[in-house]
């Protein structure tokens, strides 16, 4: 009879580990944060450039994970996004390059360090990133 019992005992034991026992972490948090921040990106790009890029294309995700698996943020898309605008949005030939293929690609570290020579004048600074950035 006691035998019947600790066995009795153990499978209650075992039944509840299984039921109560901690869930594995899943990375749904992350993919969720990534979609948005992909979001974000696209629709600051179309809103800069008056371009109609979807953020569920595969090639511009696959750019921006990229991106962001190097390390970069929200932040750095948008200067760079900013920065090309302001070289390229009145340029007749180089225009059509403010899309994410060359924005978002192997050159985007190159972008975002790139000096704006109109941001500076006898080595001061003339107009702050936000004023800048707001004349787009």
């Amino acid at each position: 009879m006691e035998h019947y019992k600790i066995n009795t005992l153990q499978k209650k034991i075992i039944q509840k580990k299984d039921i109560y026992s901690p869930a594995e972490p899943d990375n749904s948090t992350k993919k969720i944060d990534k979609s948005k921040q992909v979001k974000a990106i696209v629709q600051f790009l179309n809103e800069k450039t008056g371009s109609h890029y979807r953020a569920s294309s595969a090639k511009t995700k696959k750019l921006i994970h990229a991106r962001l698996k190097e390390g970069f943020t929200v932040d750095d898309f948008e200067k760079v996004i900013v920065k090309k605008c302001k070289d390229w949005k009145n340029d007749s030939k180089m225009a059509k390059y403010l899309r994410p293929e060359t924005l978002f690609g192997t050159k985007f570290e190159g972008y975002l360090n790139e000096i704006d020579h109109a941001l500076y004048a006898n080595n001061h600074v003339v107009e702050s990133w936000s004023n800048w950035e707001a004349n787009l």
